[in-house]
């Protein structure tokens, strides 16, 4: 039986229907679990949404079998996906993982397969990685898949055991704040990466998918990527809780067709140069960031001379 797909679902019932009919449409879905995360409505203002969403659901088939589950609060993203995975990952011990805003290639549901199958015993590869940004590869470069240092959280797949390594908690993360190397080396597929962990364990974003790079990161581990995508973002327009507007990652889908997956690869860093553009920190963004860093320091060093 092909891996379920754990489906996260929030207030967006067009993205939600879009989303499903990709599905449906991909070779192997007939074949495949579908499990559905529905939070329950932050706002008042979003239960008429969020309900809308749940009607929907119950109408939805095409899988081999379809179970939602319907959280009576809300949770938040983050929570949903690392217990609605956990949930899964114990009955199947593998799991393809996507949310509300995307569409897919009708070869995604057998290049995750093909991948999970050929890669599960091999530690080093940690996630699979459905979504790859528009960018050019070397002249040189023939393969259909290649090495990342980070994963992606726009259609995923893993192995219970790789998931459960991961430390949520990030117990380590004193020592790895202090150590500009171990940053620098975290950096190496985004320079957001470190920002991003950061952000994280200071309360100011709740994101579980840095949690999972670094856990990766930590392992020395990495992710399989298609060169071209089979997975584009359609929410990308303002409407996600956790996202803005923006064409930046916009991506033609791959056509129909078998990916064959190397057996020994390795971290080509041209490559990962060139992916790592994708997420450089805008101009705008360095200096609000280098004024918020002069802010805390006046704070800090103000609250020192107090004592």
């Amino acid at each position: 039986m092909p891996a379920p797909v754990i489906l996260f679902v929030y207030k967006r019932p067009d993205h939600t229907r879009k989303a499903i009919a990709s599905l449906q449409q991909c070779h192997l879905a007939e074949e495949t679990p579908l499990y559905v995360f529905s939070d329950g409505a932050k706002k008042q203002e979003d239960e008429a949404a969020m309900q809308e969403v749940r009607t929907f659901l119950d109408t939805v088939g095409g899988f081999a079998k379809v179970e939602v589950i319907r959280r009576k609060a809300n949770v938040g993203l983050a929570f949903n996906i690392i217990e609605g995975v956990s949930q899964v990952m114990e009955q199947y011990g593998r799991a393809i993982v996507i949310e509300d805003d995307l569409i897919f290639s009708l070869h995604f549901l057998q290049y995750m397969n093909g991948a999970l199958d050929h890669y599960q015993h091999q530690p080093e590869i940690f996630a699979i990685t459905g979504y790859n940004p528009a960018m050019k590869f070397p002249s040189y470069y023939h393969k259909k898949v290649y090495l990342n240092y980070r994963s992606s959280s726009w259609g995923w797949a893993t192995w219970a055991n790789r998931w459960a390594s991961i430390d949520w908690e990030v117990k380590d993360f004193a020592s790895f704040v202090s150590d500009k190397q171990q940053q620098k080396l975290f950096n190496r597929p985004g320079e957001d990466m470190s920002d991003m962990l950061i952000r994280q364990m200071q309360g100011e974003i709740n994101s579980w998918s840095i949690r999972f790079s670094y856990a990766q990161f930590k392992h020395q581990a990495y992710a399989i990527y298609p060169v071209r995508s089979l997975v584009a973002n359609i929410g990308t327009d303002g409407s996600g809780t956790h996202s803005g507007t923006t064409n930046r990652y916009a991506v033609n889908l791959a056509p129909d067709e078998d990916i064959s997956f190397p057996e020994h690869l390795q971290v080509d860093e041209n490559i990962i140069r060139t992916f790592r553009k994708f997420y450089r920190f805008s101009l705008k963004k360095k200096v609000r960031k280098m004024l918020m860093s002069v802010v805390k320091n006046n704070i800090a060093y103000e609250k020192k001379c107090k004592f």
